[in-house]
């Protein structure tokens, strides 16, 4: 009886159990089912150059991206696959490093829409040199989006792969839609240093 009751544990865990195969970041996926049961982890390192903090600064103004990796991050509905992600959040300093020093604006803001105060507003993944995803400007004040927030595509893209510190260029656009009298609030086109 012992040794029934341990088949069937195995049957049955064996038959519940989706094998998860592990691959890069540029594993060839050419349709929707390719992508069930697989992990795709950054197993070249590719996403380390990109981490860490990143800072403008023009005039009096610092803007400072903060970015890191999020591992197996869980995707679809029911989830089906796992991917690891860059993820980040931006603020804006004034007068950084003096008495004065005060935050102008912080992505990691209380979202009353949502009820959450949201950690992760920058969501990508790179190759070589440049990075590119999504980008969610919460910073925003517009009555025309309900939500308090603007949706558009990023990039960046790192300049010199061999100097220290890293510069890269931060380029954030709108796809779709363009909604008239609403602008990003975060920066456009800049020049960012690695800290």
């Amino acid at each position: 009886m012992k040794n029934i009751i341990i088949i069937l544990i195995t049957v049955i865990t064996s038959i519940s159990c989706k094998a998860q195969q592990i691959v890069g970041m540029d594993y060839p996926i050419s349709k929707a089912e390719d992508y069930d049961g697989k992990y795709f982890k950054d197993l070249d390192g590719n996403y380390d150059k990109f981490l860490g903090i990143w800072e403008n600064t023009t005039g009096n103004m610092t803007f400072r991206v903060i970015l890191f990796k999020t591992e197996k991050e869980p995707f679809g509905d029911p989830v089906s696959f796992y991917m690891d992600r860059i993820s980040g959040r931006f603020l804006m300093i004034e007068n950084i490093g003096t008495p004065n020093e005060r935050e102008v604006y912080n992505s990691m803001k209380y979202m009353p829409n949502f009820g959450t105060t949201p950690e992760i507003v920058i969501s990508g993944g790179a190759g070589t040199t440049i990075m590119s995803g999504t980008i969610w400007d919460n910073t925003i004040t517009s009555t025309i989006l309900p939500s308090g927030m603007l949706n558009g595509e990023m990039t960046l893209e790192i300049l010199n792969i061999a100097s220290t510190p890293l510069q890269a260029r931060w380029k954030v656009f709108r796809k779709g839609l363009s909604l008239e009298g609403v602008e990003f609030n975060v920066p456009t086109d800049i020049l960012l240093t690695k800290q």
